[in-house]
This record gives C-alpha cells, sequence and structure tokens, in this order.
C-alpha cells in the first residue's frame, strides 16, 4: 500500500483476483480511492469514490467503480486505513494480512457500463469503465481520515460525448 502523492493506492499481491467481461479475463493490478467521488448520480458525487483497476492478457484495461457514501464503517477500509503509510515512504506498507476484496463491494453488482479512460495521467482512453450502482458505506470518521490528506483528488466529471452507457441486469 502506497500513498503515491495522490490516493492511497494498494497493489495487488498476486494475480488470483479477476473479473470476466464478455468472456474475457481482466486480472487485478491494484485499487484507489477518491474523494469526492468521479462519477455522479443524478448530477450528485459520492463522497468518496473506490476504483479497482484491472488489465488483460492484451493490455487493456477495465475498472469497476464503487460509489461511497458515509454510514456503517467497513471493517476492510480499517484494515487499509490502521496501516496508512507515510508520504514520504515511497515503499509503502507491505499489507501482513489478506484483504477481503469482496468486503469492499455491496451485495448487488448490477453496474452501468461505458467504455472511457483513465481518470489520472496519461487518461489512456478504451478503458473498460463498470461503475456499480448500489454504493458502499464508510464510516464518516473513516471518510475523513481520507480526505485530510486527500481533500479534493478527483477529475471533474466529462462530458458524455458519444458515448453509451449500458446497464446490465
Amino acid at each position: 500500500m502506497v500513498d503515491n502523492g495522490h490516493t492511497i493506492q494498494v497493489n495487488a499481491a498476486d494475480k488470483d483476483s479477476y473479473i470476466m467481461l464478455d468472456g474475457e479475463k481482466y486480472t487485478l493490478l491494484q485499487f484507489h480511492f477518491h474523494h469526492p467521488s468521479e462519477h455522479q448520480t443524478d448530477g450528485k458525487n459520492a463522497e468518496m469514490e473506490l476504483h479497482l483497476v484491472h488489465e488483460n492478457a492484451k493490455g487493456e484495461k477495465a475498472v469497476v467503480g464503487v460509489l461511497i457514501h458515509p454510514g456503517a464503517s467497513n471493517p476492510v477500509i480499517e484494515q487499509l486505513w490502521s496501516h496508512l503509510p507515510d508520504p514520504a515512504n515511497t515503499d509503502g506498507e507491505t499489507l501482513d494480512t489478506p484483504i477481503d476484496l469482496l468486503a469492499l463491494l455491496p451485495q448487488n453488482l448490477h453496474a452501468v457500463h461505458y467504455d472511457g479512460s483513465l481518470t489520472t495521467p496519461p487518461c489512456s482512453e478504451h478503458v473498460n469503465w463498470s461503475v456499480l450502482e448500489e454504493p458502499i458505506t464508510l464510516s464518516q470518521a473513516q471518510i475523513d481520515l481520507f480526505a485530510q490528506r486527500f481533500p479534493d483528488n478527483h477529475r471533474p466529471v466529462q462530458d458524455l460525448g458519444k458515448r453509451a452507457l449500458n446497464g446490465d441486469g
């Protein structure tokens, strides 16, 4: 886990976590957080957003976005925040216990899909985005701890342009 100067990023230690999209396997590379969210619902940002960044064998990216609202504390975030790395420590912190990735996802995995871009440089295009419609919760204290380090680390919402939003059932 590293503080890379613009977010807290947790790099995957193995290739065991993946998603399947259109019959293609995308392996988890890392996940990170934004405050406020980079996606909106009804024109409003959520308090935070989690991005799980995946890549397939051809080097194509797929990102799962999870909106975060204030509410119940999240035990995985508690585990992570208790090991927040010092920004000066470029090597980051090695976590001694595995992370339960499913605890970072809502029960309902219904998502909106679109072809977009990465939200951090180099902002590469043709990223397969899946933004889950159901948010997860973090306690206000968990949100505040992140927001103290990163008061605003989100990319402003981009114009939809010719992109199509597709929901799954």
